[in-house]
């Protein structure tokens, strides 16, 4: 039995411990929030406009998409006040909603309302015309935007990655250093995902150079460059980034290491 094996023996009972006690608190968690907001809404159904974003914000946050949107159609039926933290929400409910005709309907919405221009809107819009599949609506909603931010440059890439688009993504984290945007945790995630897909194994390593020297957040960074030294087949790469790691290493990181373990055939 090799020491890796012998190590996966002998993993603490305390990590599915952990983990039991961690999703019974998300579940109680979202149990009181559901609670809280039905009984808002019930006790101030024509109330401000603030706690009604905040009510569809809530339901979005809690997975229950069609109720945010019931509540939605709600509100524009009473209010002609409407705003981008209105729609915000609602773009990420209809996201996940099957029907593209509602998301559409929005933008239609907010095109009207002059509540289309915001950075924080645009992205929600990139992102949800993602989900669709419409990658061209995707693009033409960020090529309209004056000034980007991080997280909308890291919209563009995280859409091009999703649909199987890895050079494309690499070519939108290139105009990124061009434009000088700081790069996110989220950014070089996203790109070691796009260099393990092309087996860039060189280029990869480059950017975890490049995580070393910008002193970016290994914990976070960590899944990551682990999946790509393990797709790539460097799975002794793999494993010294989780043992320099030490003590802050989760079990979220354990299980991939594990799973390129076995993709390796090093278990």
């Amino acid at each position: 039995m090799s020491t890796f094996s012998r190590f996966i023996c002998f993993l603490p009972a305390k990590i599915l411990h952990n983990r039991f006690l961690k999703d019974a608190a998300i579940i109680t968690k979202h149990q009181y929030r559901n609670v809280h907001a039905h009984h808002l809404f019930d006790k101030t159904p024509h109330g401000d406009l603030y706690s009604l974003n905040s009510l569809i914000a809530s339901y979005v946050r809690n997975n229950d998409p069609l109720t945010a949107w019931n509540l939605f159609v709600y509100i524009h039926r009473i209010r002609s006040d409407l705003n981008a933290y209105t729609f915000t929400p609602v773009l990420g409910a209809c996201s996940s909603l099957l029907n593209s005709n509602r998301g559409q309907q929005v933008h239609g919405l907010m095109i009207k309302l002059g509540s289309d221009s915001g950075i924080v809107t645009k992205t929600a819009l990139i992102d949800m015309y993602s989900k669709y599949g419409q990658l061209g609506d995707s693009v033409r909603v960020f090529d309209d935007m004056g000034f980007k931010d991080v997280v909308a440059w890291n919209a563009m890439l995280s859409s091009f990655l999703c649909h199987g688009f890895p050079v494309k993504a690499l070519r939108v984290f290139e105009a990124m250093r061009k434009e000088r945007v700081e790069f996110s945790e989220f950014s070089l995630c996203s790109v070691l995902k796009a260099y393990a897909s092309l087996n860039a194994k060189r280029q990869g390593k480059q950017v975890h150079a490049l995580v070393i020297v910008m002193d970016r957040d290994l914990v976070v960074l960590s899944t990551a460059l682990i999946d790509f030294y393990s797709v790539v087949g460097y799975i002794d790469e793999a494993m010294k980034v989780y043992c320099k790691l030490n003590r802050q290493a989760d079990d979220i990181m354990l299980n991939s290491l594990i799973s390129g373990c076995m993709q390796n055939r090093k278990i």
